[in-house]
């Protein structure tokens, strides 16, 4: 099996394994960055892809279905792309390597990241659906960006959190 993240009729696919590293990455690299809501509530789009918690080869997902905002998708999408550089400098760092206990194989996040930073390159406001961001904000509401976890300091999900990945619910007592 694996994961399919598309735009389009543009994709690209990944092993469980290396879905699982990439989202790591991804999610660690955002909850870094991200200041706005939509930054975060972006990022907890990224906290959801857990394999551990939705199962193996069940989180492919297309870039439009994402839960942009019309009013802020130049910045979001800038934000995104600096997500993926700082993603990219964050995979030669040591310590991040302690803190997941693996160190990733370049060749193949790199792989990933070039995949996902060519589809959100590509993505442009046209290609939002007013429906989803509603939709997510329906689902998620104040929880989508607004938490982190205490030990990890990443962005957390319904699910809690990704890098704990025991469903840990163990959040920091305000929201931001």
């Amino acid at each position: 099996m694996g994961n399919l993240i598309t735009l389009g009729d543009d994709d690209f696919k990944m092993s469980n394994g290396l879905t699982d590293v990439f989202i790591d990455y991804m999610l660690i690299s955002g909850s870094e960055l991200a200041k706005t809501d939509s930054e975060k509530r972006l990022t907890a789009f990224l906290a959801e892809c857990d394999q551990n918690y939705r199962g193996l080869g069940t989180i492919g997902f297309h870039i439009d279905k994402m839960p942009w905002d019309k009013e802020s998708f130049d910045a979001d999408k800038r934000f995104m792309l600096g997500a993926i550089k700082h993603a990219r400098e964050l995979t030669y760092d040591e310590k991040i390597w302690d803190m997941l206990m693996y160190q990733p194989n370049h060749e193949h996040i790199e792989y990933a990241l070039d995949g996902f930073e060519r589809l959100i390159s590509k993505m442009c406001k046209a290609d939002i659906k007013d429906d989803i961001l509603k939709e997510w904000l329906h689902d998620y509401g104040n929880y989508g960006g607004s938490v982190k976890c205490l030990r990890h300091d990443t962005i957390m999900s319904v699910c809690g959190c990704k890098l704990c990945g025991d469903g840990c619910k163990d959040r920091h007592p305000i929201t931001y």
